[in-house]
């Protein structure tokens, strides 16, 4: 049976933004060096296949960056509310740095 990619010709998914990531992948288009070096030289089966890795790494980083968005958010409600003795929360919308004066318990000398 012939796969449906097979029929058409897959382009290239580029999209000129070549920068690399800590793990060695295209920030644009996700292609690993191997993948990006060695396009022209795969069949149309295999060009079917990077794109379908690139979805999924694409679709990997999206939900990590969701994840640690809602970690963060998680994490400054948390910052923001404060339980007392009895359990009831205290929100602090607004955090004011108060100076305070020095105090010593010293008698000033004389």
């Amino acid at each position: 049976m012939i796969d449906q990619g097979q029929l058409f010709h897959i382009p290239n998914p580029c999209r000129n933004i070549c920068e690399v990531n800590s793990k060695g992948f295209c920030k644009g288009c996700y292609r690993s060096r191997q993948e990006r070096f060695h396009w022209n030289d795969f069949s149309d089966f295999q060009k079917h296949l990077v794109v379908q890795q690139c979805g999924l790494r694409e679709r990997r980083l999206q939900a990590a960056l969701r994840l640690k968005r809602e970690q963060e958010a998680l994490d400054l409600q948390r910052q923001k509310t404060q339980f007392d003795l009895f359990g009831e929360p205290i929100i602090f919308e607004d955090p004011e740095v108060i100076e305070v004066e020095e105090f010593s318990p010293q008698l000033p000398l004389l």
